[in-house]
């Protein structure tokens, strides 16, 4: 009986992180629909493509309502590589009209 009950709920968790179950989508769905407009934009340039300086700034900013806009990870530097300093800069101002 313990061995049923451990596949059963294999199942439904497989089910679940799949999508296989129609209203673990709709929630997905819906949750994307009620993210609220950001109230301003920000150009960000990281120091290098490290997540510390990426992802968590990034995250920041989202749950602070703004949006970050970032130049491409392959002018910036990686970890002692560095990156292309006057392409940033060409990005930056050319970036200059979309932030807000």
């Amino acid at each position: 009986m313990k061995k049923l009950r451990v596949v059963i709920s294999t199942l439904a968790m497989a089910a679940l992180v799949t999508g296989m179950v129609p209203f673990a989508q709709a929630s997905t769905v819906a949750a994307k629909k009620a993210l609220p407009k950001p109230i301003a934009k920000v150009a960000l340039v990281p120091l290098d493509d490290r997540p510390v300086n990426t992802y968590f700034p990034q995250m920041s900013a989202r749950a602070g309502g703004v949006e970050p806009i970032m130049p491409d990870e392959d002018i910036l530097g990686h970890f002692i590589t560095p990156g292309d300093g006057e392409e940033i800069g060409d990005w930056l101002q050319a970036s200059l009209g979309a932030v807000v």
